[in-house]
């Protein structure tokens, strides 16, 4: 039984580590019952910067972020940050990849701000929804069968 990878994709630069990782650990234990069943693994590319001890340069982290990229099965971007070039290039590595994409936007009832998003991020994406849980449970109805 292969698990599958889920990755964790939104803005890290310049936001604080909370900001940057408190929705990714908050996916990882909602998934947590498909974690501990060997079905899936989450990849969540801040832990690689927290609770490693060996420090790698920037080149070598955006090496293996991309690595695992490749890898997965599916992509959930969080666009915590709508200026992250480095989600954007994720976003487009894995569009051209064919993995699939749930991005999670929470415009709270302003579609104005949807706006903000570059058109090919946006579509780039196979579905976006406007809530961390609405797209949590749409990777699980989805693509884990919940």
């Amino acid at each position: 039984n292969v698990s599958e990878i889920l990755y964790l994709s939104g803005g890290m630069s310049g936001l604080s580590v909370r900001e940057a990782n408190e929705w990714r650990i908050k996916v990882k234990q909602d998934l947590s019952a498909f974690i501990l069943n060997g079905t899936l693994k989450v990849f969540n590319p801040m832990e690689s910067y927290i609770n490693n001890e060996y420090c790698m340069d920037e080149r070598e982290a955006m090496q293996y972020d991309l690595n695992m990229l490749r890898k997965s099965s599916y992509v959930l971007v969080y666009f915590n940050d709508t200026d992250s070039l480095g989600t954007a290039m994720e976003i487009a590595i894995a569009h051209e990849l064919k993995i699939p994409i749930v991005g999670v936007f929470d415009w709270e009832e302003d579609c104005e701000a949807f706006d903000i998003l570059h058109p090919w991020v946006y579509n780039m994406c196979d579905v976006i929804l406007n809530s961390l849980d609405d797209a949590i449970r749409y990777i699980g109805l989805n693509y884990l069968q919940i």
